[in-house]
């Protein structure tokens, strides 16, 4: 099952970009440009399998740590767990490029698969590659960066204490969940995709102040159950993307459509004046943005 996976998702890769191109994701705080050089010259190499044990002691500082994460092809699982650290887990794989590296500073740990340049091969034996992390976080406060590929994730970040969230990636599949509160505030969380499925649940645990969600050619929902703790402003841009947005009833939510070109559709608790779709309801205001190009819009309670 986790080769068929892998084969899928390279092979969505290749679709979605040129053979000898550079693919640059969205800039990040990272300082490098976000380039992933595909080179299709040799196939990979297979090895026996690996599993290594990751494991990042927690920063001493005082500061917020900061933790980036850099992952190319294959399936990336995140959750929380209750630990002495801040990172642990396993990275399992076949192919020596795909070996994890760790870099650790006073306030910032980097963990990559092998260097920034993440090489796709000729289709011969994709079907025999396998690369898999399974990493869980620790509630030390950090700000979180992932930066991927095209992949297969599963994030749980429910009841971590993250101060920040940016997640960029390529070509994929992705389900992200709080599934319970963020414990701490978090002042922003920017998701950017290209021609990816992605499904964000309960958002209102993040516990968020902003959110921007950057979208091309996909699906994408965005689930903003859970419980709203403050006022939320909440931009969304999604080019031909089909987006659904889901506020449960009972929530304020302020639901602004601008620059649309494709189709809006509506539950029947909302109202409508212009292009403005409102919820009325109780507590904090959920205030929502959204550019959807020659997309689609659903929203739905």
């Amino acid at each position: 099952m986790k080769n068929k996976k892998f084969l899928a998702f390279s092979a969505l890769a290749l679709i979605t970009l040129a053979c000898g191109v550079t693919v640059n994701t969205p800039n990040n705080s990272s300082g490098s440009d976000g380039g992933i050089n595909i080179n299709f010259s040799d196939a990979f190499v297979i090895v026996p399998m690996v599993t290594e044990e990751i494991f990042v002691a927690s920063l001493e500082t005082d500061e917020t740590a900061e933790l980036s994460l850099y992952f190319g092809a294959g399936e990336l699982k995140i959750s929380p767990a209750e630990f002495e650290g801040l990172l642990s887990g396993t990275a399992t794989y076949n192919v020596e490029e795909f070996k994890p590296e760790i870099t650790v500073n006073d306030e910032s740990v980097r963990l990559e698969q092998g260097s920034v340049d993440y090489q796709f091969p000729n289709f011969p034996n994709y079907e025999d590659v396998e690369n898999e992390w399974d990493l869980q976080l620790s509630t030390q406060r950090m700000k979180l960066e992932i930066n991927a590929g095209a992949y297969r994730g599963e994030l749980e970040l429910g009841g971590l204490s993250l101060e920040t969230l940016a997640i960029y990636d390529g070509a994929a599949s992705v389900d992200v969940s709080f599934s319970d509160p963020n414990l701490i505030e978090m002042e922003s969380f920017v998701y950017a995709t290209g021609a990816s499925e992605v499904t964000l649940s309960n958002l209102a645990n993040a516990n968020l102040e902003t959110m921007s969600f950057i979208g091309g050619l996909g699906d994408y929902e965005l689930d903003f159950s859970g419980e709203l703790m403050r006022d939320t402003t909440v931009v969304v841009e999604a080019g031909l993307g089909n987006v659904t947005i889901v506020v449960p009833e009972g929530v304020n939510a302020i639901v602004t459509v601008s620059n649309s070109l494709g189709s809006v559709s509506v539950g029947s608790a909302w109202s409508r004046v212009g292009g403005v779709y409102t919820l009325t309801g109780d507590g904090p205001t959920l205030r929502i943005n959204v550019d959807i190009g020659a997309g689609s819009l659903d929203l739905r309670n």
